[in-house]
């Protein structure tokens, strides 16, 4: 399961997250937990299909006036997702294309320069290297083999 800290710009409409992260949408079913990622094209097709259906279902409810009442809830929430997939798409443009070159040597430039390392006690000096299967051995992480 995705944890988001702060949760800004996170979309929710029944079951689903949805949000940008490094210029792709993300959606988050709550039920399983299972994650999905789509470009910015991928989603806003997917609105558009859902605005299409809502097309539909208005063409169908304004014929019959008993129904209308009970379909204007449902056709008013799926609005809501096509306009919050809508935010959600212009926040991931904003944060760039993940393929573009640009955003490609920002995201260099931004990333740590060095990672600390520990080995379960300390954290080790730089240029101290040691290798991690003997690390995680020494922890009692990796079980020695039975040959």
């Amino acid at each position: 399961m995705v944890h988001i800290l702060g949760q800004h710009g996170v979309k929710n409409y029944g079951n689903l997250r949805i949000w940008a992260e490094g210029g792709l949408v993300r959606v988050e079913d709550k039920r399983d937990g299972s994650c999905e990622t789509l470009s910015v094209r991928d989603a806003l097709l997917r609105a558009q299909a859902i605005s299409e259906l809502i097309s539909e279902k208005l063409a169908r409810t304004r014929n019959r006036t008993t129904d209308a009442r009970f379909y204007t809830d449902e056709i008013n929430d799926m609005q809501n997702l096509v306009d919050d997939v809508i935010a959600v798409c212009k926040q991931a443009r904003e944060q760039g294309e993940p393929s573009d070159p640009k955003v490609i040597e920002d995201r260099k430039l931004r990333s740590p320069k060095s990672i600390p390392a520990s080995d379960g006690d300390h954290f080790m000096k730089t240029g101290k290297t040691r290798p991690l299967s003997r690390t995680l051995r020494n922890n009692g992480l990796i079980l020695p083999s039975l040959n």
